[in-house]
């Protein structure tokens, strides 16, 4: 993530670490090791995830007591991805007694696998989604 230093900023440069970096909102793939001179809109904040990235994300949401139920979409920043999805009450602290569920996610070529490495919270049931080079699909993470 790249700060926006000042009002009304639209472009700046950016440094981005070795390998191949994605806009996190959308477009053409950044090569790293090297300083970028990026655009953005004024609702928008430069941000990148690195290729192969899967990225949990939620829609915007009053409080946290929305989550719960919001639907997540696991987006892959490449053809191929690898990530891990954390999931607990978002309230508590019970999930330093082990109320969590973990789960790590995979797409190669096109296929999607969701491997549960904890399942001890027992969460409401939501949607889920993955996107993968702007086409969007229901999915599902096993619960046992």
């Amino acid at each position: 993530m790249a700060p926006v230093l000042k009002r009304g900023q639209m472009t700046r440069s950016v440094y981005l670490p070795e390998g191949l970096w994605r806009p996190f909102n959308a477009g053409a793939a950044l090569a790293g090791g090297k300083l970028h001179q990026v655009s953005f809109g004024l609702a928008d904040v430069p941000a990148f995830a690195r290729d192969v990235a899967i990225v949990p994300r939620a829609a915007a949401m009053q409080s946290t007591n929305d989550y719960a139920l919001s639907p997540i979409t696991l987006m892959c920043y490449g053809a191929d991805g690898q990530g891990t999805f954390f999931e607990d009450d978002a309230r508590s602290v019970d999930n330093q007694s082990g109320s969590f569920n973990k789960w790590r996610l995979e797409v190669k070529t096109g296929e999607f696998d969701a491997r549960p490495a904890h399942l001890g919270y027992n969460a409401p049931s939501r949607l889920f989604a993955l996107n993968c080079s702007g086409k969007s699909r229901p999915v599902t993470l096993p619960r046992t």
